[in-house]
């Protein structure tokens, strides 16, 4: 199998496991032939949506035998040992993929295919289920508290539960571990590699810009065509109009030249005598031509045809008369801002599959949101509610949305300030501009790039990177 074929079987699995054909799925991977790590991770992903844990796990293994550091396959398979409560095996595991991090909060495989980004805190938080379930109360209050200390440094709201559940610890109630959540499922091809299975079109659909013809949008070649035709029909002459008369010769009476008994020097220089046709001779030097004894034609103006009717063809980017504007713009803030171009009477089911789309997400895995007011969002989830986004267009025709993951929520941040260690100034209408020092006011935790807040009596967003929180 060649390496365009594996790229294909690859993606039309990834398709089919976001259309929720898991066997589908699963007969698509294995049918490349050496497959890697990521492709039997997603193997055990498709066996774990359709309840077979056995064969979950038989894949998770062959995937950690092709990548020994790979932390989210050792803390899925850890998982799976909770589920058939084997905490040693489970515990292990944990312990195994905490060292795959090095140290590090988190570890993002965005960059891999998959997005997701796998927490310290997540691993704590189940070694600490594991404690409980084998009677080690300290030692899982140990790690709970890790957990949450570890969780501060995120801003993902599925972490909230590891206070609750530090909070419950303590007051003797049980707790449920930490699961990957649906939107984790299986690795996707690289872009660069999936985009070179498209056909490609280098040179383009032509296109008639100016035309003396009304409404010519010919495109085609048929020189080559009407040469051939023209060379198998015989060629038709026009007849000749030209008189037959015959031209007038000079009448040369016929002497008798005698050879001359011995050479004689000719003299070059003796002028030449000649006969014309009325038996006349002409003077010494050269001879006259006769007159014409037709008059040339008179040259005569072409008639000038009158311009052509049609009107001048519409030149490319010219606006037409009355034209109406229906398109508009979609500023997209995920996990980096992203913009579309769609039409006004688009539904929101085609809006939220064009957005899965331009962020690379799986159908259906997305949730939108709009600014309804200074730090509130709502959620759209109709045509309706799309209708009512697009009457807070900005300039006319462009709409700001907020994606998130359908099991994320837009996360409140009212009280929380912020101090800017660098100066920023906003790109848009609906972002903030400050300096070095300003302290802003966080509102709303808007994606894991930005803030909204307000500064100097605005509401608008800003880049996380750009501040600090505020002591």
């Amino acid at each position: 199998m060649s390496l365009k074929d594996e790229v294909a079987a690859w993606q039309k699995g990834v398709d089919r496991a976001a259309e929720d054909k898991y066997d589908e799925a699963i007969a698509c991977f294995t049918e490349i032939a050496e497959p890697g790590a990521r492709i039997f991770f997603n193997i055990a992903s498709m066996y774990l949506k359709l309840g077979d844990l056995k064969n979950a796990k038989k894949n998770l293994d062959k995937c950690l035998e092709k990548d020994p550091h790979q932390a989210l396959a050792c803390f899925q398979r850890g998982c799976l040992s909770l589920q058939t409560e084997s905490y040693e095996d489970a515990l292990a595991d944990f312990e195994l993929a905490e060292k795959n991090l090095r140290g590090n909060v988190l570890i993002d495989y965005k960059q891999l295919g998959l997005q997701y980004k796998l927490y310290s805190c997540e691993i704590m938080y189940n070694k600490a289920y594991v404690y409980t379930q084998t009677g080690r109360r300290s030692d899982a209050q140990e790690q709970m508290e890790k957990a949450a200390t570890m969780s501060e440094q995120s801003s993902e709201n599925r972490h909230k539960i590891i206070s609750a559940a530090l909070d419950d610890m303590r007051a003797g109630k049980q707790f449920l571990p930490y699961r990957l959540p649906k939107s984790c499922t299986v690795f996707c091809p690289p872009r660069n590699k999936t985009e070179s299975l498209k056909p490609v079109d280098f040179l383009g659909k032509a296109k008639v810009l100016s035309s003396v013809v009304d409404k010519d949008d010919y495109t085609g070649f048929v020189g080559a065509q009407e040469l051939k035709q023209t060379s198998e029909q015989p060629s038709q002459r026009p007849p000749d109009t030209r008189s037959k008369s015959p031209t007038p010769m000079l009448d040369i009476p016929a002497t008798k030249v005698s050879r001359p008994s011995s050479p004689q020097k000719l003299d070059t220089h003796a002028p030449l005598k000649k006969v014309l046709s009325d038996g006349g001779q002409s003077s010494e030097g050269t001879s006259r031509p006769p007159k014409p004894t037709q008059a040339p034609p008179l040259l005569t103006k072409p008639e000038l045809t009158s311009p052509p009717k049609s009107p001048l063809p519409v030149r490319p980017g010219q606006p037409a008369a009355n034209r109406e504007e229906t398109m508009l713009t979609v500023k997209i803030h995920y996990t980096t801002t992203r913009a579309i171009r769609i039409n006004k009477n688009t539904g929101f089911e085609e809006l939220l599959q064009a957005v899965c789309g331009k962020c690379e997400r799986p159908k259906n895995t997305l949730t939108l949101w709009f600014k309804k007011g200074p730090g509130e969002l709502s959620e759209i989830t109709s045509d309706a509610m799309l209708k009512a986004a697009c009457s807070r267009l900005e300039d006319g025709y462009r709409l700001t949305l907020w994606v998130y993951d359908k099991e994320q929520e837009p996360a409140e941040q009212a009280g929380k300030h912020v101090v800017a260690i660098s100066d920023y100034k906003g790109q848009f209408s609906d972002e903030l501009s400050f300096k070095t020092g300003d302290k802003l006011e966080v509102t709303l935790d808007v994606s894991d790039d930005w803030y909204e807040g307000k500064f100097q009596g605005k509401t608008g967003i800003f880049p996380k990177a750009y501040v600090k929180d505020a002591p």
